[in-house]
């Protein structure tokens, strides 16, 4: 989960922003990078709590349908300015993709108890973002670095 003190039902982009890192100076480098691969961030309205989501992605998993919710849910929260923490919107993407037994399965929170273990077991590792890079073995970063720290840690001996 991105993060999970996020109000259940999101929280409008730059409120959130601005009360937990002062405001979004911090995205500036991820839009830039994203740029270049074609993701243009032209309407993130929500910072959503992701709980129900990755809940979801379990679900789409078993039905062989996880890449295609998660690259539909990366889309609705940053070019289509949803909001993800709605239950209607969830299933809707579920649907989209051709899934079965959203409604039920996101009202039921059945899959919670596995995100939130799943989440306490990475963190130990000190994942606590996304993207998560480790390279070689001894170097990790969360975010977005950009080339230059990459090319630094594919090429270091140490």
């Amino acid at each position: 989960m991105i993060d999970p003190g996020t109000n259940p039902d999101g929280e409008e982009y730059m409120a959130y922003n601005r009360r937990r890192w002062g405001g979004d100076g911090w995205t500036y480098s991820v839009r830039d990078c994203a740029q270049d691969l074609g993701c243009r961030f032209a309407n993130w309205k929500w910072w959503p709590n992701t709980m129900n989501a990755h809940c979801l992605m379990e679900l789409a998993e078993e039905q062989g349908k996880g890449m295609e919710l998660k690259k539909r849910l990366l889309l609705l929260t940053y070019e289509e300015g949803a909001n993800i923490s709605d239950h209607a919107v969830l299933v809707k993407a579920a649907e989209d993709v051709g899934m079965q037994g959203a409604a039920a399965f996101v009202s039921s929170g059945q899959a919670k108890h596995t995100v939130v273990e799943r989440h306490r077991y990475w963190s130990q590792y000190g994942v606590n973002g996304v993207p998560f890079f480790l390279v070689n073995n001894r170097h990790n970063v969360c975010g977005a670095p950009g080339a230059r720290w990459f090319l630094k840690h594919f090429n270091s001996k140490q």
